[in-house]
């Protein structure tokens, strides 16, 4: 099976994607991980394959526009600051698409659902001892 994880953010939103793939290669799984440029060489490191995502995210959420729709105080002023943002945004759906293009099927699972079925029988980087009471 080959398994693209979609990880357009920043650092943050990423790293857990890495460890989670990871995972998923110890598995004899195909991963590859779409994110932007500036995390090839992270993604590299990790031995993952990377998959290129144009743009940068905190360019965005830095431009006028972006503090614009992150600080819209009412719906109609954040509805007018995504109607600016929208060519990024489905240029950015096209090349989350094309990042799946020639995997066998997709699939929409959540992290923490895809964590917890990994975790069964496994003594993988993302498991850990239940909390204890």
């Amino acid at each position: 099976m080959l398994i693209t994880l979609l990880a357009p953010g920043t650092r943050g939103d990423v790293q857990p994607y890495l460890a989670l793939g990871k995972t998923l290669k110890k598995r004899d799984l195909g991963v590859r991980v779409a994110t932007f440029s500036i995390f090839e060489t992270f993604v590299k490191q990790h031995g993952l394959e990377y998959f290129p995502l144009h743009g940068d995210i905190s360019q965005v959420a830095s431009s006028e526009t972006g503090r614009e729709a992150m600080q819209a105080d009412n719906p109609l002023k954040l509805l007018l600051s995504f109607n600016a943002l929208k060519g990024q945004i489905f240029e950015l759906q096209k090349e989350l698409f094309d990042a799946c293009r020639g995997r066998m099927r997709s699939y929409t699972i959540r992290v923490q659902r895809l964590a917890i079925l990994l975790r069964r029988n496994s003594r993988s980087p993302l498991s850990s001892p239940p909390p204890s009471r």
